[in-house]
């Protein structure tokens, strides 16, 4: 059978206690989680957890999350984090200060199918179903467009570079855009040659 220990002798350093299964006692392969006096916690068989809280799978190998770092997940292959809500809520991850809990954030929301991302306060960009739109209020992609940048104040900047660097790019598509500071000039690439647009 299986059983819960607690190992609370700070016996492996610097540990508060140690959860592990085993019938005749813990070991370093069959932990569960570990509790470190400094207020670290590993959960799997993490033996010095790398954050406040480290999800351990299997080893990533010769890796260390940077300072101030307070979850790890780690594993061996893939690893992911999994938000799930009924379909009519929204996730969201958010970032803020002192003096703003929401100044920045991603949110994805079932209804619309849409993620969006906020900065200093302001939405700049969504990822909908049907494209991406660049714009800073809560508007919906045209529908023929994979693209759509929307502003009142701002314009559209393609690439700049001299004709010798346009001319640099290897195997351009057609339909490829850029400004040509040599001329001076928008062009596109019509697939064998570049054009100016005026």
């Amino acid at each position: 059978s299986m059983r819960i220990n607690i190992d609370s002798n700070n016996s492996g350093g610097g540990e508060s206690f140690i959860l592990g299964r085993n019938q005749t006692g813990i070991n370093n392969n069959n932990i569960i989680a570990k509790f470190k006096e400094d207020g670290r916690v590993a959960i799997g068989n993490q033996q010095s957890p790398d954050s406040l809280l480290h999800v351990w799978g299997e080893n990533a190998g010769s890796v260390s999350a940077p300072t101030n770092t307070l979850l790890t997940i780690e594993n061996n292959t893939d690893a992911y984090l999994q938000f799930l809500s009924p379909t009519t809520a929204e996730h969201q991850i958010r970032f803020g200060d002192t003096s703003n809990t929401g100044i920045g954030s991603i949110v994805y929301n079932h209804t619309s199918d849409a993620m969006r991302f906020t900065a200093g306060g302001v939405e700049n960009l969504a990822v909908q179903s049907g494209g991406v739109i660049a714009s800073s209020s809560s508007a919906s992609i045209n529908s023929s467009a994979i693209l759509e940048a929307q502003s009142t104040s701002k314009g559209f900047l393609p690439p700049r570079m001299s004709e010798a660097q346009r001319d640099a790019i290897s195997s351009p598509a057609a339909g490829l855009v850029v400004y040509n500071t040599t001329t001076n000039k928008h062009q596109g690439y019509n697939g064998s040659s570049w054009n100016d647009f005026y």
